[in-house]
């Protein structure tokens, strides 16, 4: 995800916007790997608990949806303590628009906006199905087993609510409860000038030669999530009739 938003700072800062991306924590190899036009803020921490009461302050009509998930765990989001530095960076610079990926980060801009009084416009991002979080590792964790009803109450709060695919949106709108209608799906920007130039870099490798054995790609994060244990089940099969070969890209790394 890191990549593509990214991706996004870059094409909107070439097309002469004032791009700023906020960061909880200016780290990562990406950092470096800044677009041309591009300004980082890093923000500012503060106590978990401190961070709880300002999510109360911004909705306290919601305070039955934020009890389990926000206000009663031992430990919250990581995100939940930089709620005043996001806060404090929408009253002061006062953006036209905030763009957010990642259920936690969505949450935090919204009650940001809510903390700043910043007409501030506010686009989110689901970028995987929230119900298998919920149901998986994750959803083990008090604060996101209840998630569904505060991603229901303040999700529409957006100016726009976004995904990276239409089966992530028929699941955000089936699991939160959210009307599908109100879901635009966005996918994600993968062609670009480098990744067109090292496309037509030669392919020397032996699986490829003229008369080989057909090869199967399959590219993603090595993580349950995206099943490539189903892939190889299946690619087992498919050698069981005929020779073939199965490449897979990706590490398991989080975006």
């Amino acid at each position: 995800m890191a990549r593509v938003v990214l991706t996004l700072a870059g094409a909107c800062a070439a097309r002469g916007h004032l791009v700023d991306l906020v960061l909880c924590r200016a780290e990562g190899s990406l950092v470096e790997s800044l677009p041309p036009g591009v300004r980082v803020i890093e923000l500012e921490a503060e106590s978990e608990w401190r961070a709880r009461l300002r999510v109360l302050a911004a909705d306290i009509g919601g305070f039955a949806a934020l009890l389990r998930p926000v206000l009663l765990p031992l430990r919250g989001a990581p995100v939940l303590p930089y709620l005043d530095g996001l806060s404090r960076y929408l009253r002061q610079t006062r953006p036209s628009a905030l763009f957010s990926a990642k259920t936690h980060a969505n949450l935090l801009a919204l009650w940001a906006r809510r903390l700043a009084g910043v007409p501030t416009r506010i686009v989110i991002g689901e970028r995987t199905n929230l119900s298998r979080d919920i149901a998986g590792p994750k959803g083990r964790k008090w604060r996101w087993g209840s998630l569904l009803p505060l991603v229901h109450r303040v999700y529409p709060w957006a100016d726009a609510i976004t995904t990276v695919s239409n089966g992530v949106a028929d699941d955000l709108a089936t699991c939160a409860n959210l009307p599908r209608d109100n879901i635009t799906t966005i996918y994600n920007p993968l062609l670009g000038a480098e990744l067109l130039q090292k496309a037509r870099a030669p392919l020397e490798h032996p699986w490829f030669v003229p008369g080989q054995p057909p090869v199967l790609l399959g590219a993603g994060r090595l993580v349950p999530q995206k099943d490539f244990a189903t892939l190889i089940r299946a690619f087992a099969r498919v050698r069981a009739r005929r020779a073939a070969r199965l490449v897979i890209l990706g590490d398991g790394k989080t975006p």
